[in-house]
């Protein structure tokens, strides 16, 4: 297998080579970037000579491997956007940009023996909404210093998404990397080692660059020597069912599929599993030779495998147990909180309506006896419980954090949060100082993505604590 090397430190640039399963190096080029865009016209040539000298200057000193330089420039106008230096330049640059478009013009070249052997070069137009003051001023205070390394001051695959009006371009070149035709020259140079009879799946979300499941698929794949990949693939609502087609034609195996399309995902499927049929979502699709499309739900059986191994089996035999929110998450908690033995689940939602929506629903199905109470009423709620579950997004990077007093909740109480971006979250931090024994949400994570890699690949997979550390270490460096 030929090595890779990148030549940028960048993380977003790393992050997607690695959710691609490219196994690669990282060796940071340093070049007089100023002196390139004094030196020429034309952003498209800016861009590529920088990505050019930055493959150049490492292939020089690794001259056996292929290495990949690329850089990116913001074009506004005439003018060549350089990256801010502090939150106080970008807020300045972000208020020249609001109301305007501006092109980001992406350039990645391959080295090797020093000299460039493939090259890349994209532009995507954007258009910046008509934002106001009040709402710049908590975009940077929510985003931070992590904007600085950023040439626009945004990221899309994160709050920098709600910038804008209007985006043209291809998805991954705006993140940095012109991914799709760059993994086909990888794969021509040997870089990726899989075969035209690969297995191929992937995951399907809008937006989908912050997903933790290509990295950990790349992992069971490297680890098992599986001829195959796992594809990040960003897809707008309105174009969900024509891309789940193509993609079975494509050959694809099946696909994940995360936030917002569970529920059209259900609703394509002509088969369904027990789990999705009473949840009314599939986060998993599987693509049969006779055209037919099997839904399944495997966050029940995650969230299952994740509080046995967190607790034990029998732990929750016969108890009280709470649950946050009233969604599609909340309905594969009380599956689970029920399969494992609880007693009562109470159902704590902002609105009775929703949640006795899904009492309704669920009732039929379950031994466990539910009950509905309104977010004024959670207090009562907890009492006497032995786990409260939160299924909402609250306390998820991005979101605010949960509005939840747990002083009525048991000492011996569990808490679980399913959220796990970030890792330890509000509601677990303010668990685990007040005593209770707490469960983070990577377990359902590795857990439920189980089924769907033996039923991509073929291989039944482990969880193993390297698996977690892997994933811990992407979480923290983002």
């Amino acid at each position: 297998m030929t090595r890779l090397i990148l030549a940028s430190a960048s993380a977003s640039r790393a992050n997607m080579l690695r959710g691609a399963g490219v196994p690669f190096e990282i060796m940071p080029a340093r070049i007089d970037e100023d002196a390139v865009k004094a030196s020429l016209r034309g952003a498209g040539r800016v861009a590529e000579m920088l990505a050019e000298l930055k493959a150049l200057r490492i292939s020089a000193l690794h001259p056996d491997v292929l290495v990949l330089g690329a850089d990116q420039v913001l074009a506004f106008g005439e003018e060549l956007v350089s990256k801010s230096a502090n939150l106080a330049e970008a807020r300045a640059l972000l208020r020249r940009l609001r109301g305007h478009k501006h092109e980001l013009i992406g350039a990645a070249v391959l080295a090797k023996t020093g000299a460039p052997v493939w090259r890349h070069v994209d532009r995507a137009s954007l258009w910046m909404r008509e934002f106001s003051d009040g709402f710049l001023e908590d975009y940077l205070a929510r985003e931070g210093d992590a904007l600085v390394s950023c040439v626009g001051c945004y990221r899309l695959e994160g709050p920098g998404a709600q910038l804008f009006s209007k985006v043209e371009g291809d998805y991954f070149s705006i993140l940095g990397l012109p991914l799709i035709p760059l993994l086909a020259a990888l794969r021509e140079h040997g870089v990726i080692s899989i075969s035209g009879k690969a297995k191929l799946a992937g995951i399907i979300g809008w937006p989908v660059a912050h997903s933790l499941s290509p990295r950990l698929h790349a992992h069971w794949l490297a680890a098992r020597a599986v001829d195959g990949a796992y594809i990040p693939l960003p897809v707008a609502p309105e174009d969900f069912a024509c891309v789940v087609n193509a993609l079975q034609r494509a050959g694809f195996a099946g696909v994940n599929v995360t936030v917002p399309h569970k529920e059209a995902a259900f609703a394509l499927a002509h088969d369904l599993d027990e789990a999705a049929r009473v949840t009314g979502a599939a986060n998993l699709l599987l693509f049969h030779a006779d055209g037919r499309i099997e839904g399944r739900n495997t966050d029940v059986l995650g969230l299952t495998a994740s509080l046995n191994e967190a607790l034990g089996r029998n732990a929750l035999n016969g108890k009280d147990a709470a649950v946050l929110g009233a969604g599609g998450a909340a309905r594969a908690a009380v599956l689970a909180l029920s399969g494992l033995g609880a007693r009562a689940i109470r159902i704590v939602n902002r609105g009775k309506a929703r949640a006795q929506t899904l009492v309704d629903a669920l009732q039929p199905h379950i031994r466990a006896a539910l009950s509905v109470h309104d977010w004024s009423e959670s207090a009562k709620a907890l009492e006497g419980a032995g786990l409260l579950l939160n299924a909402t997004s609250a306390g998820m990077t991005g979101q605010p954090p949960l509005d939840l007093a747990l002083a009525a909740l048991p000492l011996n109480a569990v808490v679980c949060d399913i959220v796990y971006n970030p890792l330890e979250t509000d509601l677990l931090a303010r668990a685990q100082a007040g005593g209770h024994r707490i469960v983070d949400g990577l377990g359902m994570l590795m857990h439920q993505a189980v089924p769907a890699f033996e039923a991509f690949y073929g291989e039944v997979p482990k969880v193993t604590p390297a698996l977690r550390a892997e994933l811990k270490k992407a979480l923290r460096h983002g």
